[in-house]
């Protein structure tokens, strides 16, 4: 995040590209009981052919938000 590369920025366009196709669609998250403060888990996970990019997991609350 400190010095991104064109290859970032390219990365970055196609990821909004392809969110862009989906505005539709819509995003289901689960609630949470609002007098709690929401968790937030991170989990590694399988090896996955030494990629670490691929092997996390991040849930807010009830709700996956990165894998």
């Amino acid at each position: 995040m400190a010095n991104p590369l064109d290859t970032h920025w390219t990365t970055v366009k196609r990821i909004l590209r392809y969110l862009k196709g989906f505005l539709s669609h819509g995003l289901r998250l689960r609630p949470t009981i609002s007098s709690q403060p929401i968790p937030v888990r991170g989990l590694c996970g399988a090896d996955w052919a030494s990629d670490v990019d691929d092997r996390r997991s991040v849930y807010l609350g009830p709700n996956l938000i990165s894998w």
